[in-house]
């Protein structure tokens, strides 16, 4: 009977454990998320003046016929 009580106190602290580091983790990863910067210089056709325009946009507001301007080194 003590082993059991023993072996099952040590699955819950186990999972409680678990538990904890894992809210832990996923918070740092949420910070770590709003300090990147996702965004993405694009040219994008620029329709009243007939040119193009170099813009910084979110990777959210990129669409179909965006050229993406990649550097090396960043």
């Amino acid at each position: 009977m003590k082993a059991a009580i023993v072996i099952f106190s040590m699955v819950v602290l186990s999972t409680l454990l678990r538990f904890w580091q894992e809210t832990k983790s996923n918070q740092a990863a949420d910070a770590l998320k709003a300090m990147v910067s996702n965004t993405a210089t694009v040219l994008r056709r620029d329709l009243e003046n007939g040119g193009t325009q170099r813009l910084e946009l979110p990777i959210k507001q990129l669409v179909p016929g965006d050229l993406i301007v990649c550097r090396p080194g960043t």
